[in-house]
């Protein structure tokens, strides 16, 4: 595939994804759930800050990494750009080129990626906003955003992306629409919290380890530092990269609609 045929495939991909409408929804869905998350946050942490116990830069930054969950959404839209397409035998205009499975699943992924940008800095922006707006109150002037609160939204922002390409990698492999996104919501929310908390020294390994010394969450104290967690998820995704075009090599693709 020519660069340009990529950057087309590329557009054509972002096209879809932005007019989709489950994308829409999934992403009104997880602002709702940072604004709770965020807000139910500030209210535990509103009686520490006006008793001194923690600073108010401390209190933010709690409030604002309850906007990890973006990952998990991100991950929703990145997954279903791929199965949705396998399960219905609808393409896109990245077949018309012809391209091979390592291309299909790079332009994805990194639409996915893009994707989960914008929804990282939406979910950052609104994260900061109702932080601020709740915990105003009880600190006075809570001052301006310190560089580690800037380092925990950009590490937000990464996380949006990384749950975009994780998405699409994942739906390769499994490839079944509604599996997938089952499977990635009881994961996450469920056996892979589970594990993290029960068993810490493995937990620190898996995606959601690595999210969490990514956003330095407190609840794991025996995580590995950001660039640990930067460098563990980048090992994830190699891995779920080979795994998925290994399972697809024999898979003709599919053809234009």
């Amino acid at each position: 595939m020519t660069p340009k045929r990529f950057a087309a495939a590329l557009g054509a991909e972002l096209h879809l994804a932005v007019f989709r409408r489950m994308n829409a929804g999934v992403l009104l869905v997880n602002l709702a759930l940072v604004a709770i998350a965020v807000y139910g946050m500030a209210n535990e942490a509103r009686g520490d800050l006006k008793s001194h116990v923690i600073g108010a830069d401390t209190a933010l930054r709690e409030c604002v990494g309850q906007a990890f969950v973006v990952a998990l959404f991100a991950s929703l839209c990145g997954a279903q750009m791929v199965t949705r397409q396998l399960r219905d035998r609808v393409s896109s205009l990245l077949y018309l080129a012809r391209p091979s499975w390592p291309q299909i699943l790079s332009v994805k992924a990194l639409a996915a990626a893009i994707l989960g940008v914008v929804f990282g800095l939406f979910s950052t922006a609104l994260a900061m906003a109702v932080a601020y707006a709740a915990l105003s109150p009880a600190g006075g002037s809570l001052g301006s955003a310190s560089s580690r609160l800037w380092w925990l939204a950009a590490g937000i922002v990464l996380l949006g992306a990384f749950g975009g390409a994780w998405g699409v990698l994942l739906g390769a492999l499994i490839r079944k629409h509604a599996l997938t996104l089952a499977g990635l919501v009881v994961w996450s929310v469920g056996l892979e919290g589970g594990l993290i908390a029960l068993l810490p020294a493995v937990g620190r390994w898996l995606p959601g380890g690595a999210q969490a010394a990514i956003v330095a969450d407190p609840d794991l104290p025996d995580r590995l530092g950001p660039v640990g967690g930067v460098t563990l998820l980048v090992g994830w995704l190699v891995a779920a990269a080979v795994l998925a075009v290994l399972s697809l090599r024999r898979r003709p693709a599919l053809a234009a609609g």
